[in-house]
């Protein structure tokens, strides 16, 4: 789902809450407000270079407030979210910290998602 519009997304969120039982979980990753500004992380303007490269531009990013908006509007919450800095934390901590000449980082500007639906009310 290379550079979905967001009203793609929002199409593939719904589609999920109609065909997921209630209790179910989605992970997804997906790019923050920042990913194609100024402000970017150098992988981050990389990546959207190379994907213009192969006609595939990159289309949407998200705020933390605008996923839990679209989530919510098809009844799923978030369990987890992670920043970039978070997922290096808890996952490439130890290994960075074994292995100090050849650290690991997340990728910059993509967040990780859990979320799961809620029963409707």
């Amino acid at each position: 789902m290379l550079g979905a519009p967001k009203e793609e997304f929002m199409q593939i969120i719904k589609l999920l809450a109609d065909v997921i039982p209630s209790g179910s979980s989605i992970v997804f990753d997906y790019p923050d407000e920042k990913s194609y500004t100024d402000q970017a992380g150098a992988r981050a303007k990389k990546q959207a270079a190379m994907a213009a490269g192969a006609g595939e531009k990159m289309l949407a990013s998200y705020s933390y407030e605008e996923m839990e908006l679209l989530l919510s509007d098809s009844s799923f919450l978030i369990y987890e979210h992670l920043t970039p800095t978070e997922t290096t934390g808890q996952y490439f901590a130890a290994y960075n910290q074994a292995n100090p000449n050849h650290t690991m980082t997340a990728f910059d500007n993509v967040n990780y998602c859990l979320a799961f639906k809620n029963s409707p009310d």
